[in-house]
């Protein structure tokens, strides 16, 4: 049994809007694996934003990336120096790859009403693919989270 835990980073990156943003993320945590398993291990977390606006607009538009951790391709993340792959997805699906918008992934981009507070929140889903055979361990990895606004 493998037992996975992907810590989320978080960064702000600002632009001329003139609004305060804060962000937090709970961690991505799949739980065991089981090698060769014939059933994917799914697991979710959230990126929450919270935005004060000076009154100054009449919305805070903002893009949420999310970075290919140790294998730096969002299209194929890895733990383990490749001996398990993963992704995260922006959809319950599965089928939209949350990234920085290379490598055929996207990312999410939104408004939050202003002027005032908002707050907006996106849910990562994240997928372990079965049929794997990494070696027992523990196995991780880090994403960084860059919000734009």
């Amino acid at each position: 049994m493998n037992r996975l835990l992907i810590p989320l980073l978080l960064l702000l990156a600002p632009t001329a809007q003139a609004a305060t943003c804060t962000m937090g993320a709970s961690d991505l945590v799949f739980g065991n694996y089981r090698v060769n398993s014939a059933t994917d291990v799914d697991s979710t977390a959230t990126v929450s934003l919270n935005c004060v606006d000076d009154g100054s607009s009449t919305a805070v538009s903002y893009s949420i990336a999310i970075s290919g951790g140790a294998s730096t391709n969002p299209a194929d993340r890895a733990m383990g120096g490749g001996a398990l792959h993963y992704n995260v997805y922006t959809d319950v699906a599965r089928t939209t790859v949350w990234g920085d918008g290379s490598g055929g992934s996207v990312e999410v981009a939104d408004s939050i009403p202003a002027p005032g507070t908002g707050n907006a929140t996106h849910t990562a889903h994240g997928t372990i693919p079965a049929g794997q055979a990494p070696a027992p361990g523990a196995y991780g990895d880090t994403l960084t989270i860059t919000i734009s606004y």
